[in-house]
C-alpha cells in the first residue's frame, strides 16, 4: 500500500512540474573522443568544427523538438567547475566506442566531477559516440566487455546511458530518445529535492544559485593542466 501510495504521490508530482521549455548540454570528455561531432549530431548542424582541437568552450544552440537546446562543446576533462554545480544543465560524458576506456580515463572524470561535489551526478549521464562502429554489437555487450573502469563509470552515472551514431545527421529518432532521456533526469533530479521553492538544490542560497540559461564557468584551454603524453581517444588531457 504504501508503495502504490508513493508511486501515486510521485505521478502527481510529476505532473505538477513545469515542462522544461530550455535545456542546457554540456559534453565533457577528453581529446578526440567526438564531443564536438556529438553536439553536431545533436543539433543536427554542423557547427562545431571537428577538424581543430577544441581549445575554448563554445556554445550553440537550436530549436529541438520544441524546446530551445543550448549545447556547449568543452576542450577535456578538467573544464568542469563548481559554477556547474550552480547553473541547471545536463553533464554528458562522452565516451567513444572505436577505442579501449581506460581505468586512468574514468578515475580523472571521477576526480574531476567528485572535485565539485557528488550532487552532480544525478544530472550526469553517459555519451557515447561513434555508435556505427559497435556493429552488430550491442552498447550493453560493449560494456561488459570494456570491463570494471567502463561500468564504474556507468554505474556511477546512474545506468545511465545513450549512443549516438554519428554518421546519422538525419535520423531525428536517437536525438529525440537522448532528449527524452535527459529530461527524465532532470524530473528525477527535481523530484528528489521537494519543497525546495525556486533552488536547485538545498544548501545553494539565491545568490549562489543561477536561473535556467545562466551560463555556467568552464576553463579554457590556458586554464588546463595539459599532460604530455600523446593524445590519444578518451584520455583527458
Amino acid at each position: 500500500a504504501r508503495e502504490s501510495q508513493r508511486a501515486a504521490d510521485e505521478e502527481r508530482e510529476t505532473k505538477n512540474l513545469d515542462p522544461l521549455t530550455q535545456l542546457r548540454v554540456v559534453l565533457v570528455g577528453g581529446r578526440k573522443t567526438g564531443k564536438s561531432s556529438c553536439g553536431n549530431t545533436i543539433l543536427s548542424r554542423e557547427i562545431f568544427d571537428t577538424d581543430t582541437q577544441t581549445t575554448s568552450c563554445t556554445e550553440k544552440q537550436e530549436s529541438i523538438w520544441g524546446k530551445m537546446v543550448t549545447v556547449m562543446d568543452t576542450p577535456g576533462c578538467s573544464s568542469v567547475t563548481y559554477d556547474f554545480l550552480k547553473a541547471s544543465c545536463v553533464i554528458l560524458l562522452v565516451v567513444n566506442v572505436s577505442s579501449s576506456f581506460k581505468k586512468t580515463y574514468r578515475e580523472t572524470l571521477q576526480k574531476e566531477l567528485e572535485a565539485i561535489g557528488d550532487r552532480l551526478w544525478c544530472r550526469t549521464m553517459v555519451l557515447f559516440s561513434y555508435g556505427d562502429w559497435l556493429g552488430d554489437t550491442s552498447i550493453e555487450q560493449h560494456i561488459e566487455s570494456e570491463g570494471e573502469p567502463l561500468q564504474r563509470l556507468v554505474e556511477k552515472c546512474g545506468n545511465r546511458y545513450h549512443v549516438l551514431d554519428n554518421k546519422l545527421w538525419g535520423d531525428g529518432a536517437q536525438v529525440k530518445e537522448l532528449i527524452e532521456l535527459m529530461e527524465e533526469m532532470l524530473v528525477e533530479e527535481r523530484l528528489a529535492v521537494p519543497h525546495r521553492g525556486d533552488h536547485m538544490w538545498k544548501g545553494v542560497s539565491p545568490a549562489q544559485e543561477q536561473p535556467l540559461g545562466a551560463e555556467p564557468r568552464c576553463k579554457n584551454a590556458s586554464e588546463e593542466l595539459v599532460s604530455s603524453r600523446p593524445e590519444q581517444s578518451n584520455d583527458c588531457e
